[in-house]
């Protein structure tokens, strides 16, 4: 057996019996197309409660699991792989929350009781700061009023909550970055058409309205103003960083995949790529590693920043080699190396954009 995805995949097993083997099973492109059947599947097999504690009744995966989980799923199908990855680190950012907001901790119970799926609303667009978000929110008795939008928002159909980052206008007039879990069934939320692209369609990524929607003050956190943020919330940005980067390196590791399995390739072809995409899993795995061991810190964010730029570049390098070796004729006969090599294009779009991390990395060293 090739050791390329091996204990990725193991781990994918361990956590989840037999859905690798029934990913596997699925046609590549009716795992990708709107219809997708990936994320019910997901929702029968218990798997939203990955990365919660047991103490809540999930099944305690921690960072460098979800790692390897990640990439073992994008390997098959990467519009799933990044769902959950939107999915999985806010269920992860919410179990650092919950330190500082006990309430919260009943949302966490429900999620793995009832096999919830989260929706990230935090993306701005590139030209937008994620920690000045648009969408506006103003106190009022027991509660906020939300009004604005998010996109693109992932998970957008299949959500039970959305989690969204909003400047709150508090009874001082002060603006305040805060984040609150929002029914998806609340009164004022409604979801629009956005995505066009022909990939990662299953991502169910569409544009969620909220018309004055009323948030109880339980479900909010408030973080801190756009300059001063809450430790909790740079953690979850790191959590992002390494699953989104991992997620991106398994769809890679799918064209890489095939080269391998091609016996007309030659050995030295394979293992350079083979070498590039071990480096970069080395260098996400290791940052999850200090995490677990030496616990948050500023400098660590900065360091996993550094990470997933360079895993950017290892990601346009690796795929462009890898659908040249697989040849013309198979990229001509089939749409998979096409697609493939455009999703690899595709984490330099999430943010922050590396103009947007300098200007957060000074913010940091000052």
């Amino acid at each position: 057996m090739s050791i390329f995805l091996k204990k990725e995949r193991e781990t994918l097993e361990r956590f989840m019996p037999n859905f690798d083997k029934w990913l596997k099973e699925q046609s590549f492109f009716e795992l990708e197309e709107q219809c997708s059947p990936c994320i019910r599947k997901y929702k029968e097999i218990g798997a939203p409660e990955l990365m919660i504690s047991e103490e809540y009744g999930g099944m305690g995966a921690n960072i460098l699991d979800a790692i390897r989980i990640q990439k073992a799923i994008a390997s098959r199908s990467p519009s799933l792989a990044l769902a959950l990855t939107m999915h999985n680190f806010s269920v992860a950012s919410l179990m650092e929350v919950v330190k500082y907001q006990p309430k919260l901790e009943n949302i966490l119970k429900k999620i793995a009781a009832e096999r919830l799926l989260l929706a990230s609303g935090f993306a701005e667009g590139n030209n937008n700061n994620i920690f000045s978000p648009t969408m506006k929110a103003e106190v009022v008795s027991n509660g906020i009023i939300v009004k604005g939008s998010k996109r693109p928002c992932t998970l957008s159909k299949s959500m039970d909550y959305l989690t969204a980052s909003v400047n709150l206008v508090d009874k001082n007039g002060k603006e305040v970055f805060a984040i609150a879990m929002i029914p998806s069934n609340a009164k004022g939320i409604e979801v629009k058409e956005f995505w066009k692209h022909w990939v990662l369609r299953a991502t169910e990524t569409e544009e969620v309205f909220l018309h004055d929607v009323f948030v109880d003050m339980e479900h909010v956190f408030i973080a801190g103003d756009h300059v001063n943020l809450h430790p909790a919330v740079l953690y979850g940005l790191l959590l992002f960083e390494l699953l989104a980067s991992a997620t991106y390196l398994g769809t890679c590791s799918r064209l890489v995949e095939k080269v391998i399995m091609n016996n007309k390739i030659s050995d030295i072809n394979k293992v350079d790529l083979m070498v590039q995409v071990e480096m970069a899993t080395s260098a996400l795995e290791g940052k999850a590693y200090t995490l677990l061991t030496d616990g948050f810190s500023e400098s660590l964010l900065q360091e996993t920043l550094l990470v997933r730029y360079g895993v950017e570049n290892i990601l346009k390098e690796v795929a462009t080699k890898s659908a040249n070796l697989w040849g013309g004729l198979n990229f001509l006969s089939s749409n998979e190396a096409a697609y493939l090599l455009v999703v690899c294009q595709l984490l330099s779009f999430h943010p922050p954009t590396k103009h947007s991390a300098l200007d957060m990395m000074m913010v940091l060293q000052n």
